[in-house]
């Protein structure tokens, strides 16, 4: 009786730690835009007011993150949206080169999602362990994902420097391509 009680508190725990995540929660939420390998963002879901930012365009993105049981085994279900009231254009900015950008970095966290999804089915997640592991992998793939948006921006200046936006452009379809394993299109048309 200890031992179902230890567990359920644990697993209380878990669920309780996985819903604070930076998750969607609902799949049918017309507010997001859920990665899908043939569907690209259009300026139309670009819904958020542009502060006193700098820049042309912000895209926005979240890596949700939910667990489940099925039985003994533990289910995760890692899904990349792009929240539209989160991102924005500036009046008189929309152009195709920088929707083209902006595109990319919806696709970089695609790319870290596949990531996280590849790492979860890698690594040996228990009960006892779930909170500790779940958080230390998503917390180091959420890291290395800004790093990289980061890197991203500086590297094409915005999409400015049309050579490096080329050179990440078929960089970001590499990595796509060598995680095709670990793509979700649960939520695709």
């Amino acid at each position: 009786m200890k031992t179902f009680i230890t567990t359920g508190v644990i697993l209380l725990i878990a669920l309780l730690f996985m819903a604070n995540q930076n998750s969607s929660t609902s799949y049918k939420n017309t507010n997001v835009v859920h990665w899908c390998e043939n569907d690209q963002l259009t300026w139309t879901d670009f819904k958020g007011k542009p502060g006193g930012h700098a820049h042309h365009a912000l895209t926005a993105y979240e890596i949700g993150f939910n667990v489940s049981m099925k039985g003994n085994d533990i289910q995760f279900e890692v899904t990349c949206d792009f929240p539209k009231y989160k991102s924005w254009v500036k009046p008189g900015k929309a152009n195709p080169k920088l929707l083209k950008h902006e595109q990319l970095h919806f696709d970089i966290a695609e790319i870290h999602a596949r990531k996280l999804r590849k790492e979860l089915q890698a690594t040996h997640i228990t009960l006892q362990n779930l909170e500790r592991k779940a958080d230390e992998l998503y917390q180091s793939n959420w890291d290395k994902l800004n790093s990289m948006q980061n890197a991203y921006d500086r590297e094409t200046d915005h999409s400015i420097i049309v050579v490096k936006q080329k050179e990440w452009e078929e960089r970001v379809a590499v990595l796509l391509k060598e995680l095709e394993d670990y793509k979700d299109e649960t939520f695709c048309k």
